[in-house]
């Protein structure tokens, strides 16, 4: 399974979001047990729509990145017309 952990950032305000797609387990991943964590900035506009992600680092390198950008896309923020950033935290775990 996938926990979802979203980190204020200090220096914004960070929107809840008001939908989460949770990331597909990666199927190697899966097979060889592995378990790890991807660090996101995860940028959205007035509307809560997601307009950029940046990893920021990952544990292990290259395993969980691609499902979680491509589940962080389909995220919705309460943006309440302020667009912003959010640190993103995505744990993966067996």
């Amino acid at each position: 399974h996938c926990r979802h952990c979203l980190i204020p950032n200090d220096d914004e305000k960070c929107a809840p979001p008001s939908y989460r797609e949770p990331p597909k387990y990666p199927k190697k991943a899966i097979n060889k047990r592995q378990t790890g964590w991807v660090h996101s900035l995860v940028y959205y506009d007035e509307n809560g729509d997601v307009t950029g992600i940046k990893v920021i680092d990952s544990r292990p390198k290259g395993i969980f990145e691609k499902n979680t950008y491509e589940a962080l896309l389909k995220w919705k923020f309460q943006a309440d017309g302020q667009g912003g950033m959010c640190k993103q935290v995505l744990d993966f775990s067996l």
